[in-house]
């Protein structure tokens, strides 16, 4: 803001003493003070510099006060200018000469300050608001005259207005008619295109029916090829020979499957349906089983197909499982199949750490990379490659091929949170390569090498699991049958829903296997009567189902599921889910001695408590005071897969009857 200037005063009077009063008087009161002791100098001075207010003395020497202030006035300049006297002379005919010559006030001497400084403040005031008032009314006359001219202005136009509305209104009555006329045909046009528009969607939505009713049906025959092939070929009696041609049929089955999966992914791309669907698995088993898959193809070129693997690589990892085999086996059936001599080489080395949301689990970026020595593509090719059926338009890729396998690369990449890199040189070669985010495992799990099949799970639990099979197909509840009884549950199955919630009634199974597609079953009703049920034993519900789409998904977990697994299931998802939710670890008996396992089970101690929640804690401690082992079992149930070990040793203690030591941990 701008800082006010101080206001003038001019003190007129023949004595030192006087001006010096009033000096000090004015000065301290913030106002801007000069001073002078003669009429015909004061009047010199305030013409150079005309002040805000006068004090005059009328005895001065030379011209008196009188004749001073006449002479102000007379000047054009100084005429507004408040003049005060100040003077002994106190008769009436005295004032009235003062007001006579322009005087507008007297200050009688002696004075006192105080009086007298009201006065020269009351007068400043008066001619500030004057000057204001001044001021606006030469705003309102500016004012009066600019809205004259505008009237006269305005009454113009309007005589104009008038004429030219008068023609406007004839040119408007013809364009409303146009106008009509349009709105009539646009009118039409919005109608054949809404009808398009709800034929196009009816066709999208009767599209995603058809290729998922068509998934169900492909996968409901796959489901039994892949569950019995898997059962066979871990059939040690059986011959070589046998095991190669199962080991055929399976491998084709799978890459069936991927087929009917890539379809179904591009129309959930379609739809913006495709999500992540997360799942722990071992890195180290996963990458060289991609890598097997391809070595036939490769020995057949006269290829040399490498893994390089950094010794920083993590063992287990959690990320979307399919769509990360999916991009890969994609990524290296292409370096193959344009590579004619030389290597293709699957590289994967951990880039750096990544945010996690939680702190208990720890998180890693991890890059992996293809490279061959192939024919290499292009500069202007490579920036249309990754776009829907683009394949077919270069001799790059075969005409046999689908023209899906780069864009769902690209789109699933994406999804897992990274961005694919294409550099390559013209008969040299070509590197694909992408960064992912992935989620580490906190506690120690043990995982069995890749010529190892499960024997046998042992439970956390020292108490005999009871499984419930229900599905439609027969061979699909032999299938599983095959699975876990060798591993040492008890299992029952039928293919009728009936059938199914009287053994849910009288048997009481820790975990079902459910086909949501059973006969003869109210899904909902079963999962109520469980969900509700007051008895001591909780049942996990995990669905089965030949549809992979997200739909599906969230159905069965809107109605009371508590996993969900696609048909056609293979062994290692099955085993995954089981140990998951009923806390079962994997031993193969030439593989994995106890001695190995025990080590995990030290002392249980505070901090690794520490992890759970109040609340969480709060109800095992009244379990354990109470010895609720009932109650605790459920407990054991929430401490997160993540920290097997953690419930392993909990279980270790109950079972050995040490509540003791978990009332003192717990305090």
């Amino acid at each position: 803001m701008k800082k006010l200037e101080r206001e003038n005063i001019l003190v007129i009077d023949d004595r030192p003493q006087n001006l010096k009063l009033l000096r000090n008087l004015l000065t301290k009161e913030g106002f801007k003070v000069r001073l002078s002791t003669n009429g015909e100098v004061a009047i010199k001075t305030a013409e150079y510099s005309p002040p805000d207010l006068i004090l005059l003395d009328v005895m001065l020497p030379g011209i008196d006060g009188f004749e001073t202030c006449r002479r102000i006035k007379q000047n054009p300049l100084l005429i507004e200018i408040p003049v005060i006297f100040m003077t002994g002379l106190n008769s009436i005919e005295d004032k009235i000469k003062g007001f006579e010559v322009g005087g507008i006030d007297y200050i009688t001497k002696p004075f006192q300050l105080d009086e007298a400084l009201i006065r020269i403040k009351t007068h400043l005031k008066i001619q500030n608001l004057q000057q204001q008032l001044s001021e606006q009314n030469q705003k309102l006359q500016t004012e009066i005259h600019y809205r004259q001219t505008v009237e006269i202005t305005l009454r113009e136009t309007q005589s104009n207005l008038e004429k030219t509305v008068e023609e406007r209104t004839a040119q408007l009555k013809a364009t409303n008619a146009l106008l009509e006329q349009k709105i009539f045909d646009l009118q039409e046009t919005e109608a054949v295109l809404q009808q398009a528009l709800h034929s196009a969607e009816s066709a999208a939505r009767t599209k995603s029916e058809f290729l998922a009713k068509m998934s169900h049906e492909l996968r409901t025959p796959l489901n039994a090829i892949l569950g019995f092939t898997q059962i066979l070929y871990g059939d040690r009696s059986s011959s070589a020979d046998l095991q190669e041609k199962l080991k055929i049929i399976h491998e084709n089955s799978e890459h069936l499957l991927d087929l009917i999966n890539n379809i179904l992914s591009i129309a959930q791309l379609d739809n913006s349906q495709a999500i992540l669907r997360k799942n722990w698995f071992d890195l180290n088993y996963f990458l060289p089983t991609i890598i097997n898959l391809f070595r036939p193809k490769a020995a057949q070129k006269g290829l040399t197909l490498e893994l390089a693997l950094t010794e920083e690589i993590p063992q287990a990892i959690q990320t979307d499982e399919r769509k990360l085999r999916q991009v890969l086996i994609n990524l290296l059936d292409n370096a193959i199949s344009f590579t004619d001599r030389g290597y293709v080489r699957l590289q994967v080395a951990p880039v750096s750490p990544s945010h996690s949301k939680d702190d208990r689990e720890p998180s890693l970026r991890i890059s992996f990379s293809i490279e061959d020595t192939g024919q290499g593509i292009s500069t202007h090719k490579i920036e249309s490659l990754f776009q829907l059926f683009s394949q077919k338009k270069y001799s790059r890729f075969p005409e046999k091929g689908t023209g899906l396998g780069l864009f769902l690369c690209q789109e699933f990449v994406r999804l897992l949170g990274g961005e694919i890199k294409v550099t390559s040189t013209l008969n040299k070669g070509t590197i694909f390569s992408f960064e992912i985010p992935v989620c580490l495992q906190s506690s120690k799990v043990i995982y069995l090498d890749n010529d190892t099949r499960i024997k046998e799970l042992f439970p956390l639990d020292p108490i005999e699991y009871r499984l419930l099979i229900a599905d439609r197909r027969s061979e699909n509840c032999q299938s599983l049958l095959e699975i876990l009884e060798p591993l040492g549950f008890s299992v029952e199955s039928t293919n009728e829903g009936q059938k199914c919630l009287q053994l849910w009634h009288y048997w009481q199974p820790h975990l079902i296997l459910l086909d949501l597609h059973l006969p003869k079953l109210d899904r909902m009703g079963l999962l109520e009567t469980i969900k509700t049920a007051t008895m001591n034993q909780t049942t996990i519900a995990i669905a089965l189902t030949g549809s992979a789409s997200e739909e599906e998904w969230q159905e069965a977990m809107a109605i009371g599921c508590q996993d969900f697994i696609s048909k056609p299931f293979r062994e290692e998802v099955v085993l995954e889910k089981l140990a998951h939710h009923l806390g079962v670890l994997s031993r193969d008996r030439s593989g994995i001695s106890l001695e190995e396992v025990e080590p995990l089970l030290d002392d249980l101690t505070r901090e690794e408590l520490a992890i759970m929640s109040a609340q969480w804690l709060q109800q095992f401690s009244d379990a354990t005071r109470k010895i609720d082992r009932s109650r605790l079992r459920k407990l054991l149930q929430e401490i997160p897969s993540t920290d097997d070990i953690l419930r392993q040793k909990i279980a270790s203690l109950l079972d050995n009857f040490r509540f003791d030591i978990l009332n003192q941990l717990i305090d």
